[in-house]
């Protein structure tokens, strides 16, 4: 591992909320550089989010299919495995 000195983090991240930044200053020089694309701080205003909370690995996966099947356009799925992404397929 490097010296401290010599180390050279990354820090990668979708939007950056104020509890991130404060983070990551813990950890980064105080001559750190960040680069962004965009609206860092926020989801971009052409993306629509939608949140369900179902009970039930059934009753979720039944509710994503119809979900999934209804929409038009694209859509990103978030799971907490590999296996559970394999599921949605």
């Amino acid at each position: 591992m490097p010296q401290p000195e010599r180390r050279q983090s990354l820090l990668f991240s979708a939007r950056l909320p104020p509890e991130v930044l404060a983070l990551a200053a813990k950890y980064l020089r105080p001559n750190a550089v960040f680069i962004h694309v965009g609206n860092w701080q926020g989801a971009s205003p052409l993306v629509k989010q939608r949140l369900e909370l179902v009970s039930g690995d059934e009753v979720r996966n039944h509710q994503l299919v119809q979900r999934l099947q209804q929409l038009q356009g694209m859509a990103v799925v978030f799971t907490n495995s590999m296996a559970a992404a394999a599921e949605v397929g």
